[in-house]
């Protein structure tokens, strides 16, 4: 298997934090997803579902790898306007390769 065959890979006990910011909107925050070395995270796949698996939210995060950024965690924001309060809620990250191989999700619950 060449290396760009393989899928990132979420550190074992890498978890998804949620956190209301100042304005009441979610901060997701994670630790980036591993590649072997020369290879990147294309990007993030983000799915946020009701406790009836609807999907709520969908987006693709491009990684910051693309931002110049330094920082082992990636993180981003969906407005307190997409979700209700008091529902909980399943959000799950999924890593993508610029080879467009996926990772395993790593996932977390939240209460809004």
């Amino acid at each position: 298997m060449k290396a760009h065959d393989k899928a990132p890979v979420f550190s074992e006990g890498t978890h998804v934090s949620v956190n209301a910011d100042e304005n009441g909107d979610y901060r997701i925050t994670f630790t980036h997803a591993e590649v072997p070395e020369g290879y990147i995270v294309y990007e993030y796949k983000i799915l946020i579902k009701d406790k009836n698996g609807n999907e709520i939210y969908k987006d693709n995060i491009i990684a910051d790898y693309y931002l110049i950024d330094d920082f082992d965690t990636q993180d981003f924001t969906v407005s307190k306007d997409l979700l209700e309060a008091g529902i909980t809620y399943m959000l799950s990250v999924t890593a993508e390769s610029a080879y467009h191989i996926y990772s395993e999700p790593i996932s977390s619950t939240f209460t809004a």
